[in-house]
């Protein structure tokens, strides 16, 4: 019986390959390479870092038909509770990796069994990074904390900064922790640290993924 979720890493190739159309491919390519490195979105962060990262509107179109066609996690706030609200978030399927490799692109991993308030943490701190104009940094040497209390970006002028939520760890432990991974590129001497204060961005304790077949919106 096939999978109504997901697709195997060979439907993959087809469906990009073959199926999509060229306008198609260009537009969910570039929702997996931005969601490949903010690992978690909103709507409208999504919508903002297109604009800003191509200069070109986002369809609603494209992200809907990318989660259809099983390539993206369509997520809806507190589905199918009292608590339910219009209010969608967005990451990748693993068949999304597999294109993601084939394109030579890398990408972050929401950890596997991070629930809602890990994915609180990070669309909080991506939206500090928009609001910043700072960007994920995928070439950072030091694994990304599992735990999701820090982050590594870089600002406009390409410095490295670690953007971290004080409530839940210190400076001084996250550089007890660098000091296990320094490497030339790494050294604390060349990064500056960044407190994240603001509110938490709720993700949803009873937050679920949508069904695509259940993914409405143009196609």
């Amino acid at each position: 019986m096939k999978n109504e979720r997901t697709i195997p890493w060979y439907e993959v190739d087809t469906l990009i390959l073959e199926e999509l159309t060229q306008i198609q491919i260009k537009h969910i390519g570039r929702i997996l390479e931005i969601l490949g490195r903010y690992m978690l979105l909103s709507t409208e962060m999504l919508f903002e870092i297109y604009w800003r990262t191509y200069k070109e509107k986002l369809g609603l179109s494209f992200l809907k038909k990318a989660a259809r066609e099983k390539l993206v996690i369509e997520y809806k706030f507190d589905l199918g509770q009292p608590t339910e609200r219009e209010v969608y978030f967005y990451a990748l399927k693993t068949s999304a990796y597999h294109a993601l490799d084939r394109a030579a692109l890398p990408y972050l991993k929401v950890p596997y069994f991070s629930s809602y308030e890990e994915k609180s943490r990070i669309i909080t701190a991506n939206q500090y990074m928009i609001d910043h104009s700072y960007v994920p940094d995928l070439k950072f040497p030091v694994p990304l904390s599992q735990t999701l209390k820090f982050f590594y970006v870089v600002n406009p002028v390409k410095q490295k900064i670690v953007g971290y939520f004080p409530n839940l760890v210190s400076q001084v432990a996250i550089e007890r922790f660098f000091t296990k991974f320094e490497t030339k590129e790494g050294t604390l001497d060349n990064i500056s640290f960044e407190k994240i204060t603001t509110e938490f961005i709720p993700f949803g304790s009873y937050t679920k993924a949508t069904h695509p077949k259940n993914v409405f919106g143009t196609i």
